[in-house]
């Protein structure tokens, strides 16, 4: 409560539903009620060990083999958004262990330094692309929705995703361009999936068949580049 930190609004105490700030600091401050030792022990309890802070590791637990995944629940809920965030309620630890795997690759950086003679130290041996910091939910990136719906089938149970991705007003695009025979295909298989990777040799056609993609969508796109010719483009 350092006055000149109030007067800059770098700290103040916020109502949580709405993120104003409370009027009166001092007055509000006043208003809440201590807790008694029980009740921080109650809640100790009720919440137990809670880890913080970043990986110390960055390893992983044991693959587990896709015959022992144990037995997952008859439903399990999950929610996609930036991320696609999976309930671990009920499921068991190796379900989890293998949500992780498939979340995370080998750092070639690692392997470098390791053959190399170098010390490891401080580069972890995997990149890990899950969120585990909420105890409840595990976060995946969004694209592996498919293959961790399959991983939930092969544990016995069925995976439910609802959506928390905003719809958007289409846009008004049409592809004027024809395509070959490899473009077509190539554009149709990847029209059944919501995420993919096209990779193709120089010269394919790319960007045309990411146009046509982007044609057959008719929803507002991002176009990342890292090429100043690309942007050019």
């Amino acid at each position: 409560m350092h006055g000149g930190s109030r007067e800059q609004g770098t700290t103040l105490t916020c109502d949580p539903h709405t993120w104003q700030p409370y009027e009166d600091q001092f007055a509000f401050l006043s208003s809440v009620r201590r807790l008694r030792p029980v009740e921080v022990d109650a809640l100790v309890k009720r919440f137990g060990q809670i880890d913080a802070g970043p990986s110390t590791s960055g390893r992983l637990p044991s693959k587990p083999r896709k015959g022992a995944l144990g037995v997952a629940p008859q439903q399990v809920h999950a929610r996609l958004g930036a991320m696609l965030a999976i309930s671990t309620d009920g499921l068991p630890a190796p379900l989890i262990a293998a949500f992780k795997h498939l979340a995370a690759f080998h750092n070639p950086e690692f392997y470098r330094r390791q053959s190399m003679r170098y010390s490891t130290f401080a580069t972890p041996q995997f990149v890990r692309c899950f969120d585990d910091n909420d105890p409840d939910w595990l976060r995946l990136p969004r694209g592996l929705a498919e293959e961790a719906e399959h991983l939930v089938t092969a544990a016995g149970g069925a995976i439910e995703i609802t959506t928390t991705v905003p719809d958007h007003d289409p846009i008004a695009v049409r592809f004027t361009g024809e395509l070959t025979n490899v473009q077509d295909e190539a554009v149709t298989a990847m029209a059944k999936h919501l995420t993919g990777v096209l990779v193709a040799p120089p010269g394919a056609g790319k960007t045309v068949m990411a146009c046509v993609l982007i044609s057959r969508q008719q929803v507002p796109t991002a176009i990342i580049v890292n090429r100043a010719e690309l942007l050019d483009q």
